[in-house]
Formats: C-alpha cells, sequence, structure tokens
C-alpha cells in the first residue's frame, strides 16, 4: 500500500499518545505499508510539518516479524520551536509519566533553535534503560525559563544544550541568570530519569553583589 500525503490546515489525532491532537499548517509525507507472513513493515518517509509551534522534518520505520514485539526506528529534525508547547509532542504511552512530568515542569519557556531526535529499538522498552535500544534528543535553546528543581529558583534568559540519552538527561548552559547571578557555565545533570532523579548541578558563578548571592542562598537548599 502507497500512499503520498499533502494537506493544509488540519491536525493529526493520535488519541491517547499524546495530550492533545496535534494542529498542523501545511504536512507532507510518503508512506509505505507492506504485510506478509512473516510479519509488517510501515515505512513514513519525507515527513515534513509546519505549524504555529514547530516545524519538522521526518523519517519513520514501524516493524514487527511475526510474534516479536514491535520496533521503531525514528530521525527528526526541529526547528522555530517553541518550548512552552514542547509536552504536545511527547509520546505519553511510551515514555515514563517521571521523565514527561520532569520536562514539563521544567523547561517552560524559550525557543527550541534545532534539535534532533532519534529513536531505535523496541517501543516496549522505551526510553531503554536496560539498554536495548537508543533515544537521543539533542537540543539547542535560547531565551529559555528552566527550573530543573522545584527546590531551586528558575534560570532564565538561558541558552543552552540540552541532551536526553536514554533515561539520562545533561543540561549544558552557554548563558543565564540566576537570581541575578551569571551561570554562564552550568551543567545540570540527572543520571536516572525513571527512579532516583538524583539532581547533580555544577557551574561556575561569576562574581556578583551580596544581594545577589544572598537571594539565591535564600530560595533554594544553600539556606
Amino acid at each position: 500500500l502507497h500512499l503520498s500525503v499533502n494537506a493544509e490546515q488540519g491536525h493529526l489525532d493520535f488519541k491517547q499518545h499524546f495530550v492533545a491532537p496535534i494542529a498542523y499548517q501545511s504536512l507532507q509525507a510518503v508512506a509505505d505499508l507492506s504485510i506478509a507472513d512473516h510479519g509488517w513493515q510501515l515505512q513514513v518517509n519525507d515527513i515534513a510539518l509546519t505549524s504555529s509551534e514547530l516545524n519538522l522534518q521526518a523519517d519513520l520505520s514501524l516493524e514487527s516479524a511475526k510474534d516479536t514485539p514491535i520496533s521503531m526506528a525514528l530521525l527528526a529534525n526541529v526547528t522555530n520551536g517553541d518550548a512552552s508547547k514542547a509536552g504536545h509532542y511527547y509520546p505519553l504511552t511510551i515514555m515514563s509519566d517521571n521523565l514527561a512530568n520532569y520536562l514539563n515542569t521544567a523547561l517552560t519557556a524559550g525557543n527550541i533553535t534545532q534539535a534532533q531526535v532519534l529513536i531505535n529499538g523496541p517501543l516496549a522498552e522505551f526510553p531503554f534503560s536496560n539498554n536495548s535500544g537508543i533515544f537521543v534528543v539533542d537540543a539547542e535553546v535560547e531565551a529559555a525559563v528552566f527550573e530543573f528543581s522545584d527546590e531551586w529558583p528558575a534560570i532564565k534568559n538561558f541558552n543552552a544544550n540540552l541532551n536526553f540519552t536514554n533515561n539520562s538527561m545533561l543540561i549544558t548552559g552557554r548563558s543565564g541568570h540566576l537570581t541575578g547571578l551569571d551561570v554562564s557555565a552550568v551543567q545540570v545533570a540527572i543520571d536516572d530519569l525513571e527512579n532516583e532523579q538524583q539532581l547533580t548541578v555544577d557551574t561556575i558563578i561569576k562574581p556578583s553583589s551580596a544581594t545577589n548571592v544572598a537571594n539565591l542562598m535564600s530560595q533554594s537548599p544553600l539556606k
């Protein structure tokens, strides 16, 4: 079965898989479905989606041999993304609740200038904490607000690289402010987003006024 898609001003409703239907201004894709006695395969290539929230180009493959779990391969590139709307695109049925909840509360504003998403492995094992597959999100964000912990104030005007690899997170800041302090060299890491979620913060705080330091201490576990 071969299908070419060329649509405008609509939405994609994936039911429980995403928090809401995904609206688009334009959508193009080419899909091929093959079914045989030994299994099936769906390939969706040259996906190009434009919306008010992001631009996306992607290729997707889903397949399952007879009596084996479904595996997925996805490579996507995102530009001009609204970071505050990122939660609209989290795959809720395969993403752990802890990871989805963390991302929804952490990244609350900003621009995603460029991001790559790679998924390759059995869907049932996502996000592959057992190393049965690969899940990587690597994104560049600008002018973001990032609340890396409810015990700490948010980093504002944050320019950074966000990397999620399988079940871990590493955020490397290039510039930003934490209660007025310059935290351009900050690194925020969580090695296991599914279980203990132990947060590690490593930064060099440039010299600042005593007031800014006092504000940080009063609004964080440093107090």
